[in-house]
């Protein structure tokens, strides 16, 4: 008996062996470990990662100031000062003798700023009407209109015309960019304004009274004894 009950005690007691072999395993593996982690640290902070980084954090950066544009104001943005109104010809009549024969030019007009919304709001809803209008304007204008290097009576025509065509008074200036003039030559318009004049030998025709009408040529007296 006795011996049985030491043979049981010896199963139960630990094993020193075990533990001295798990011992030196872990003691084996945590360099390992160790070296792994210092090489992961090291890729997590080289210049590669450190570039990747900043470059999210800008794209990110970027990407939040875009939503406040877009969401938080609605995707305003301040508006132009100038308003474009396209593009815009002159011919000259046949019959004119002046220098300029064609005009090709840009228009754009710059909004009073107590009323810059309001303008806008009618040019979107009139577009076409003043534009039809400007053509018109256009088509009455002459030659002499665009000999002025300022253009500053064709600018208040079209002024008034747009102010007109809108129903208030909305226009603060009219800039005129891109203008090509066609001229003719000044010889062609010397021999055309001489072509014109009457010559001064040429008879003119005689003028008919209306009947009952007394001829103020001529004055007939007759002295009655």
């Amino acid at each position: 008996m006795p011996e049985a009950e030491d043979q049981n005690a010896q199963s139960a007691a630990p094993k020193p062996k075990a533990k001295a072999v798990d011992a030196v395993d872990a003691a084996a593996d945590s360099p390992g470990k160790l070296a792994r982690l210092k090489k992961l640290v090291g890729r997590m902070f080289s210049r590669k990662w450190i570039a990747g980084l900043l470059i999210l954090s800008i794209v990110v950066h970027l990407a939040g100031i875009v939503y406040y544009q877009v969401f938080a104001t609605g995707g305003r943005t301040a508006p132009d000062p100038e308003i474009a109104l396209g593009e815009f010809e002159f011919a000259a009549d046949k019959s004119e003798l002046g220098q300029i024969t064609a005009a090709k030019f840009q228009l754009h007009i710059s909004p009073l700023e107590q009323v810059d919304r309001e303008a806008r709001y009618r040019l979107y809803n009139r577009e076409f009407r003043v534009r039809q209008d400007i053509e018109e304007l256009l088509r009455q204008a002459h030659s002499g209109d665009f000999l002025d290097p300022k253009l500053a009576e064709l600018k208040r025509r079209l002024q008034e015309q747009v102010n007109a065509t809108l129903g208030m008074r909305v226009i603060a200036d009219v800039i005129i960019t891109d203008l090509k003039l066609e001229r003719r030559a000044l010889e062609e318009v010397e021999a055309i304004a001489e072509a014109a004049e009457p010559a001064p030998w040429l008879e003119q025709p005689a003028v008919k009274n209306e009947p009952g009408e007394q001829d103020n040529d001529l004055t007939v007296s007759v002295e009655t004894l």
